[in-house]
C-alpha cells in the first residue's frame, strides 16, 4: 500500500472522522461535562458541512472517490481550514502536520487521474476543472434517428410537441419560459433544463430522479402534462406509418420498434450536442483564451 494512501487513512481516522462521519468512535473525554456539549455541536457543524464516508470508502474499495468531494478536501487542506481554533482547545493532538497535508494532496492527485479529460494538457491533469470533451462514443447511424425523433412531434398525445420545443437548440438549448408548457398548453411546475451537456450530468432533470439521458427521455412523452401520450404503443403506430423513418429504424434497430429503442436513439443524439469552447482548447495546452 503506498505510503500517501496509509497516511491519509491514519489522518482521516484520527481527526476528520471525529465531526464528519456518524461512524466516528469518539475519545473516551468527550463524555466529560462541557466537553460532552461542544463535541456535540462541532458534529453536528461538520456533518452539515462535509460528510467524509465517501472518501474513506474509496480508500477502502479502491474507487475513485467522488469529484467534488475531492475538491471540498484540497480546500480545505490548503487553506489548513481544519480543524478549527475552538476544536483544537480540546483536541490538542489535532492539525495537519506538513507531511499529513503531503499525503493528503498526493493521495487527491491521484484520485483525479480517473477524472482526467482524454487530451488535457499535463499541467491541468491535477485541476478540478476539466475540459469539455470534443465527442463522447455513439453509434452514427442511432445519433440520426435520434435527430428526427427528437424533433417529432409524433411522440405527442396531439402531435404538437416535440423534445425540440422545450430544447429549442438555437436559444440554448431551452426554451427560455419560466415553466414549460405541453400539450393544450398545459403548465409544467419547472423550466426545462438546457439539452447541450446533457450528457455529462451526473443525474437528469431537475429534480435528478433519472440517472441516465435514455430515463430521462423515457419520461415526457408519456407525462400527462407535457407530451401526454397514453403509451409507447401509441407513439410507435403513429411512427410505424412513415415508411422511409421505419427503414432507417430497423436498420439501426433490428429488434424492432420499441419504446427502449426510441429513448437510446434520442439519447444517443443527445450525447452528441456537446459544446466545448476555448476554454476548453487552453484546457488541453492551447493558446489562453482571449476576453
Amino acid at each position: 500500500m503506498p505510503t500517501s494512501v496509509r497516511r491519509t487513512r491514519r489522518v482521516r481516522s484520527n481527526a476528520c472522522y471525529y465531526c464528519h462521519s456518524r461512524k466516528a468512535v469518539l475519545p473516551n473525554y468527550v463524555a466529560l461535562l462541557g466537553i460532552r456539549q461542544l463535541a456535540e455541536h462541532d458534529r453536528q457543524t461538520g456533518l452539515a458541512y462535509f460528510r467524509i464516508d465517501s472518501l474513506y470508502a474509496a480508500l477502502e474499495s479502491g474507487m475513485p472517490a467522488p469529484e467534488a468531494d475531492l475538491a471540498k478536501l484540497e480546500t480545505v487542506v490548503n487553506e489548513r481550514a481544519m480543524p478549527p481554533k475552538l476544536f483544537r482547545l480540546v483536541h490538542w493532538t489535532t492539525g495537519l502536520r506538513t507531511d499529513d497535508q503531503r499525503a493528503l494532496l498526493d493521495w487527491i492527485a491521484s484520485q483525479r487521474r480517473a477524472y482526467a479529460t482524454r487530451g488535457v494538457a499535463p499541467e491541468f491533469a491535477n485541476e478540478p476543472v476539466q475540459p469539455l470533451p470534443d465527442s463522447l462514443p455513439t453509434d452514427t447511424g442511432k445519433v440520426a434517428v435520434g435527430r428526427q425523433l427528437f424533433n417529432d412531434v409524433r411522440l405527442s398525445a396531439d402531435n404538437t410537441i416535440s423534445c425540440a420545443s422545450c430544447h429549442t437548440l438555437s436559444t440554448g438549448g431551452v426554451d427560455g419560459k419560466k415553466v414549460s408548457s405541453g400539450v393544450g398548453g398545459q403548465l409544467g411546475l419547472v423550466d426545462a433544463p438546457t439539452v447541450f451537456n446533457a450528457a455529462l450530468n451526473d443525474k437528469q432533470f431537475r429534480d435528478g430522479r433519472a440517472a441516465t439521458l435514455q430515463e430521462q427521455a423515457g419520461g415526457p412523452p408519456l407525462n400527462p402534462v407535457e407530451m401526454a401520450s397514453r403509451s409507447w404503443s401509441e407513439i410507435i403506430d403513429k411512427l410505424k406509418q412513415d415508411s422511409s423513418l421505419t427503414q432507417q429504424f430497423l436498420t439501426v434497430y433490428r429488434d424492432g420498434w420499441s419504446g427502449a429503442n426510441i429513448t437510446d436513439a434520442i439519447a444517443q443524439y443527445e450525447t452528441t450536442l456537446l459544446t466545448p469552447s476555448r476554454f476548453d482548447a487552453y484546457l488541453r495546452g492551447g493558446q489562453a483564451c482571449a476576453e
